[in-house]
């Protein structure tokens, strides 16, 4: 009687301590699920966080300013510096200042702004 007693005592708790795993294997997906939406989330914010980020004009801005966009070394920064000014941002490609590869990198860090007639009738020249 008292083994009978044991052994039941004794399948109940298997079966309490396998079930136990078998919730406990399904709790994290839940929670995976849930996170993965926070992070869908965050992505998107950091995305359109990006997407305001301030554009470097390359009519006015220094060279070390524009050597600070990802992709350009200095070198580059002073030539587009010395080939102002620009009617528009593709024309660093158009007179061949940055090849088309790095041109589609830093397209939506970039802006040129249309320079201001200085009273002459002559777009004045930003060069710095």
């Amino acid at each position: 009687m008292m083994k009978q007693l044991l052994s039941k005592v004794c399948t109940i708790a298997c079966v309490m301590m396998l079930s136990a795993t078998v919730v406990s294997a399904d709790e994290p997906t839940k929670v995976d699920t849930k996170n993965k939406a926070a992070t869908t989330q965050k992505t998107r914010k950091s995305t359109d966080a990006s997407k305001k980020q301030k554009k470097i004009d390359i009519n006015s801005a220094t060279a070390e300013e524009i050597s600070a966009i990802n992709g350009l070394d200095k070198a580059t920064a002073a030539k587009i510096v010395e080939n102002r000014p620009y009617a528009n941002k593709t024309q660093l490609v158009k007179k061949q200042i940055i090849s088309d590869v790095l041109y589609e990198q830093i397209k939506d860090s970039i802006i040129a702004k249309k320079i201001k007639d200085n009273g002459t009738g002559e777009a004045k020249n930003r060069k710095k």
